[in-house]
């Protein structure tokens, strides 16, 4: 860390957020861009924004993942929503953000429909989890 703000202080595009929510952040960023971190949820849930994925190294946290021949929740996201870009071809990175956040071609649509189809309690979350709590208490 200390390595990357001594590169990158004086730049007046970057800043290094210390904050202990990441939210005001993300509201900030007109894209983001990740190697494979669950981040991209929150960020596109939310405010439906361009994703870039850069590929240079798999992440992989679960060596028998190929036992269950399905695929990942993280692998499908990353179809339907990001824009992948190999680490041999970041010279193309700026390039490719311009593009996407003039574009900004996130469809709201799809994004409700992958929401829908992957959590649960949707807008009642709060009401589901307060009645849950009230219940188990009230068996305890």
């Amino acid at each position: 860390m200390k390595k990357i703000i001594k590169l990158f202080s004086e730049n007046k595009n970057f800043n290094l957020d210390k904050s202990f929510s990441n939210l005001k952040s993300l509201e900030k960023a007109e894209i983001l861009i990740t190697d494979n971190s669950s981040i991209v949820f929150e960020f596109m849930l939310i405010f439906k924004r361009p994703i870039i994925y850069i590929d240079y190294k798999e992440k992989i946290h679960n060596i028998n993942r190929d036992k269950i021949p399905i695929i990942t929740i993280e692998e499908e996201f990353k179809t339907v929503f990001g824009n992948q870009l190999n680490i041999n071809d970041i010279e193309n990175l700026a390039d490719l953000c311009e593009n996407l956040i003039k574009e900004n071609n996130v469809s709201s649509q799809l994004v409700d429909s992958f929401a829908k189809k992957y959590l649960s309690n949707l807008d009642h979350s709060a009401s589901f989890a307060a009645n849950y709590l009230t219940n188990k208490s009230k068996s305890n």
